[in-house]
């Protein structure tokens, strides 16, 4: 993990975006906060769906035999808001898009896009990155 961090300070998005989700995934505020940071820069570059495509040709290409999930404590990891209307939808919408009409990791499929709370969308990027190791 040392690697992925100095391999993401030098610029590759690829693996920020990898930091990011496993920061997102530990349990303590300030990781996550750093993941959320990082997670929103790609989020506005338009970096998401390159950084999930090289993510997962080297999952299915060189990590395929893993069979230990990350497993998701809840739902929500990142979004703590009771007041967003989108909290709670995440593992719903993964699901319609996995089963319901096919899942694609491409951002503009319409599947996530539209998620106007970048927490929520953090979380379900954290669904779709966990279920990579399926």
């Amino acid at each position: 993990m040392e690697t992925m961090h100095v391999v993401a300070a030098q610029g590759h998005l690829a693996a920020q975006y990898t930091v990011a989700m496993m920061l997102m995934l530990r349990d303590d505020a300030e990781s996550k906060n750093k993941g959320l940071q990082t997670f929103r820069g790609l989020k506005a570059a338009g970096a998401l769906t390159n950084c999930k495509l090289v993510f997962h040709s080297v999952v299915q290409g060189t990590w395929r035999h893993l069979r230990r999930l990350p497993m998701l404590n809840a739902e929500n990891l990142v979004c703590s808001s009771h007041a967003c209307p989108s909290r709670g939808n995440m593992g719903a919408i993964y699901c319609h898009q996995r089963y319901g009409r096919g899942w694609d990791v491409n951002d503009g499929d319409g599947g996530a896009a539209h998620i106007p709370c970048v927490h929520c969308r953090a979380d379900y990027e954290l669904i779709l990155f966990v279920h990579l190791f399926d």
